[in-house]
């Protein structure tokens, strides 16, 4: 059986939940489904969650860093932006 805790955030890191992909045409959504999706997780197992998902933007592909509160509410939204680098 499980107990209950007292949990600060769940946090997913980058790329956790569609796998590293340079494709973003295919991975990226355009419609916020799994922005929606933690906010009616986070409403109903009364938890704080932050996690990325790419999103299709006005034709243009972004990896975006979501805080949900415990109550469904969006905290914060963050463009995540990567240069090439070679080493």
């Amino acid at each position: 059986m499980l107990k209950s805790i007292d949990l600060d955030f769940i946090t997913f890191s980058e790329m956790t939940l569609t796998g590293y992909s340079m494709n973003a045409e295919k991975i990226a959504e355009g419609n916020y489904e799994t922005l929606n999706w933690f906010k009616r997780l986070a409403r109903d197992f009364k938890t704080n969650f932050i996690f990325s998902v790419s999103i299709k933007i006005n034709h243009h592909y972004r990896n975006k860093d979501y805080v949900v509160l415990k109550n469904g509410n969006l905290l914060s939204e963050l463009n995540l932006l990567f240069k090439n680098t070679f080493i």
